[in-house]
């Protein structure tokens, strides 16, 4: 079965058919390789569903023991970004910045004129 599949180029469930149409397989044979391969699928997607249920990949955030966020892998596998003592670091340094609010607006006088100090025209020759 596995020749055939490697010498033409298909799965395995073509394989069994193709194989039985030939005359090669009985179709008992072929119907119990079928269900079997089903099985094998259906136990392989739900095995793969319950790794998609890890709590890391939440959100797409990736995190372990050494890094609180992973950016990306190398080649060989090793995770990078930034770790957790860099994120206390800087969550401190983030704690002393100044909060920055909205600056005011300027406000308009009756005439429609602005009262704003960063009113340059006076200082315009024309």
């Amino acid at each position: 079965m596995r020749a055939y599949e490697k010498r033409y180029g298909v799965d395995r469930a073509s394989a069994v058919q193709e194989l039985q149409r030939l005359g090669r397989v009985n179709p008992q044979d072929a119907k119990n390789m079928l269900d079997q391969l089903k099985r094998s699928e259906r136990r392989k997607r739900r095995s793969k569903s319950s790794e998609k249920a890890d709590p890391r990949g939440v959100y797409g955030v990736d995190f372990d023991d050494h890094h609180a966020f992973i950016a990306g892998r190398t080649e060989a596998g090793f995770a990078f970004g930034v770790t957790w003592e860099e994120r206390e670091r800087l969550d401190a340094l983030e704690a002393e910045l100044p909060v920055l609010s909205k600056p005011p607006s300027p406000e308009r006088r009756r005439d429609g004129e602005s009262t704003s100090s960063l009113d340059l025209d006076d200082d315009v020759p024309f």
